[in-house]
């Protein structure tokens, strides 16, 4: 795995024997406590369904079922696509319309701690309600879904099974955008929230030369930009990379994706 040029160059406490790649024993010690990987599993204690099989199986059905939309063309899977290491691979995802972010991907997203662009949802489920109701995407309401599964034998015994009853529907938002995980970053092209950075090149070229006066406007807004719209507080400062330290990261970021096979469904016997 290549080392970040300037991670390598890292100095620790006198006396202290360099480690491998060039850390110090402190330096590593910090790089280790955000580990192991995988993480131990955790069930979502505000969903009362966490970790039921039952759950997960009915979850599954309504994932890809395009009955759930107005127009019953496109599912939740229209846009993570499973062979897409669950994005889509687009710049911008394409469900009923087209939506103005790209499509993060879901691989490892129980790992989160907030969920959308916007880090609107603090879980999975309430998440999952967003596209639902987003005209864009699927176009739906909960008296639509509602009717979906009632009107199903199957959908209806997997919802009994699961729940005895629908879910709650919820809804909100916020300003800001959330930090994207890096685990299998490589292979979850294009970039940013607007998908406008096709590599991760590109994208570290970005974070090398950024302009504060673009932050958060750039490729977005048309026209001039307003001073003050020019975010003074922001913690982001042009790295000033040279080539080989923006090959070294790109290095790195490729290292944290996994080269295994992707998924295969597997058949779902009738619920009886």
């Amino acid at each position: 795995m290549a080392c970040a040029g300037r991670a390598c160059r890292l100095g620790g406490a006198a006396g202290e024997q360099p480690q491998p790649l060039g850390f110090t024993q402190a330096e590593l010690q910090s790089v280790l406590r955000h580990g192991p990987w995988p993480a131990p599993w955790m069930r979502d204690v505000s969903n009362r369904v966490s970790g039921n099989v039952d759950a997960l199986t009915f979850g599954e059905l309504l994932f890809f079922d395009k009955g759930l939309s107005h127009k019953g063309t496109v599912a939740c899977a229209t846009c993570p696509l499973p062979d897409k290491n669950w994005s889509d691979g687009l710049k911008l995802g394409i469900a009923l319309q087209e939506v103005d972010r790209n499509t993060p991907s879901l691989a490892n997203v129980r790992y989160n701690r907030w969920f959308g662009w916007d880090g609107g949802n603090d879980s999975l489920w309430s998440q999952s309600v967003r596209p639902f109701l987003d005209a864009r995407e699927l176009a739906a309401s909960d008296k639509h879904v509602a009717q979906r599964v009632r009107g199903g034998t199957n959908l209806l015994c997997r919802d009994r099974k699961a729940f005895n009853a629908l879910p709650p529907m919820d809804d909100e938002a916020l300003e800001q955008f959330k930090v994207p995980g890096l685990r299998n970053v490589a292979r979850t092209a294009p970039y940013m929230r607007n998908g406008h950075l096709a590599t991760l090149r590109e994208v570290v070229r970005h974070y090398s030369e950024i302009d504060l006066s673009q932050l958060h406007l750039a490729h977005v807004y048309a026209g001039d930009v307003m001073a003050e719209a020019v975010p003074l507080d922001s913690m982001l400062r042009p790295l000033k990379l040279s080539e080989q330290e923006i090959s070294d990261v790109v290095a790195f970021l490729e290292s944290l994706s996994e080269r295994k096979p992707g998924f295969m469904r597997k058949p779902v016997a009738p619920c009886k």
